[in-house]
């Protein structure tokens, strides 16, 4: 979080080591699932907006990462992200959800079935860059976003 992926992902994967003392302390554990959903997959509900967030923080040590049956709010997700630039999101249960679909990084461009969609750029309250699409996905179905290659 905070625009420090690497220092994150050290301190996830410390916490899940099998050598870990106390490692069975459900303080632990809720730790690690907390910061496997808000940290590394980036999930937030925006319920103001009835909007749910992705934003991938994965590093070079993590090529993909995927999170499955998730509740967030009237709904149940998963998410999974390739890289840090390949996100989709399937709505398993629940109403239709808006999807903030955003990336690190400020890009042009975004896709989602190869076709190009509206992309905006902002500022993250961390201060880092983001490019992001707001996509709306049904029930039972699955979304896919990717950023421009290249």
């Amino acid at each position: 979080m905070y625009g420090r992926s690497r220092a994150g992902y050290r301190a996830l994967t410390a916490m899940m080591d099998p050598g870990l003392k106390r490692r069975e302390y459900p303080e632990v554990s809720y730790t690690v699932i907390g910061n496997l959903g808000a940290g590394l997959m980036g999930l937030r509900p925006l319920a103001s907006e009835q909007t749910v967030e992705t934003f991938p923080r994965l590093t070079t040590e993590t090529g993909w990462a995927a999170l499955h049956h998730a509740p967030m709010g009237r709904n149940v997700i998963s998410v999974k992200h390739i890289n840090n630039g390949d996100t989709s999101l399937t709505n398993e249960n629940g109403p239709a959800l808006s999807w903030r679909a955003a990336f690190p990084g400020k890009f042009r461009t975004l896709f989602s079935s190869k076709k190009e969609i509206l992309a905006t750029n902002a500022i993250r309250n961390s201060g880092a860059a983001e490019t992001y699409s707001i996509v709306h996905v049904e029930p039972g179905e699955t979304r896919a976003v990717q950023v421009a290659s290249g």
